[in-house]
């Protein structure tokens, strides 16, 4: 809390440095922040209670800044720490951007992986390109490679990448999407893991988007299928956000990107969750799978979802109920945000996640 403190104070002063810092109006809407955010989440079970995870971020068209703090709640965890500064423009003319990235890994002990990338976009009629490479500096003295390339269309949609963690240990990504006629399909893989994907977009009435990842090691299964009836939310079921869901499953992320629950979607939705994990000694009948399925709705004053979860193993199976809350708020013309919580009355699982937003 003392560092999530300490960031806070520190986007505060330089926020209030660059607003007495006697320069021009221009120069003023690069440094100023237009936006500053935090999210926060909180879990409470039989075998841990706290807030595992904080987030601070701050920036404009210009520049961001981003730190995840991410809290030990358990002996066996390691959480590390990652903080994110970005350069969104470095240049920006005739249909094409160039960007820069620093990233931070680590608890600022000194045992740190360091990394830094450039990334450009080049817009020409229809058609985006997006390169974009960097270097890792971790302890060791293995100076890590990556690299990420993409290619959009109106009707199709790639992303590859390589991730070189050391000597013999390069790891492969990537996907390849086709939509049109308000049809999205998807498959990619991410290490050893399959994912593939379909769904529907820019419909008014009705979205629905549905995937599935299989552990090729492992051979974990997880599927999970959400259906929006009424007024559906279009920034969720549209191309910009199926292809940013895709890359969430097949390129690796520094920072988690939370998705918010099923009420959400729409009037009305539904949502099909399944997750199956093989027992170690290879017997079918000891394999662990959970199933949860639920119906929510965006109609009531408090955005709500009720659904049934179970959980199978050894040939048998328990079942009750799960229930989830969301509200979003806001706070006179700046301040905005969003509560939600889940409870889980099969594991007496409690987690909850609230986002702050003040925009100047």
């Amino acid at each position: 809390m003392k560092t999530l403190q300490k960031i806070i104070a520190g986007i505060a002063l330089t926020s209030a440095l660059t607003f007495g810092y006697k320069a021009n109006a221009q120069e003023q809407n690069v440094l100023v922040p237009t936006k500053v955010s935090t999210e926060t989440s909180a879990i409470n079970n039989k075998d841990v209670s706290g807030v595992p995870f904080q987030r601070v971020e701050a920036g404009n068209d210009a520049w961001s800044f981003k730190y995840d703090i991410n809290m030990k709640l358990k002996p066996t965890d390691n959480p590390v720490n990652v903080g994110m500064f970005s350069l969104n423009k470095l240049y920006n003319k005739n249909n094409t951007t160039i960007g820069a990235e620093a990233f931070q890994v680590g608890k600022l002990n000194g045992k740190d992986t360091w990394f830094v990338d450039a990334w450009a976009t080049k817009k020409y009629k229809d058609i985006s390109l997006m390169i974009d490479a960097g270097l890792g500096f971790p302890t060791t003295k293995y100076i890590q490679t990556y690299a990420i390339a993409a290619f959009k269309h109106p009707k199709t949609s790639v992303s590859a990448a390589y991730y070189t963690v050391a000597p013999k240990d390069t790891r492969y990504y990537g996907y390849a999407a086709y939509h049109d006629n308000n049809i999205y399909g998807v498959v990619g893989n991410n290490v050893k893991t399959t994912f593939a994907a379909a769904g529907t977009y820019d419909l008014k009435y009705f979205g629905s988007y549905t995937f599935i990842t299989h552990n090729r090691e492992n051979g974990n299964i997880w599927m999970k299928s959400q259906t929006a009836f009424g007024n559906v939310n279009n920034n969720v079921f549209c191309v910009k956000s199926l292809d940013k869901l895709s890359d969430i499953f097949t390129i690796p992320l520094f920072q988690p990107v939370h998705l918010d629950p099923v009420s959400t979607k729409g009037d009305y939705a539904i949502k099909l969750e399944y997750k199956k994990t093989p027992s170690s000694d290879g017997e079918k009948k000891n394999c662990t799978s959970e199933t949860e399925l639920m119906i929510a709705t965006s109609k009531t004053p408090v955005q709500i979802g009720l659904g049934v979860n179970t959980s199978y193993k050894n040939n048998s199976s328990i079942s009750n109920v799960a229930i989830e809350l969301y509200k979003d708020f806001k706070l006179g013309k700046k301040f905005t945000g969003s509560i939600e919580g889940r409870y889980n009355n099969r594991t007496k699982e409690t987690t909850g996640y609230l986002k702050m937003s003040y925009n100047f």
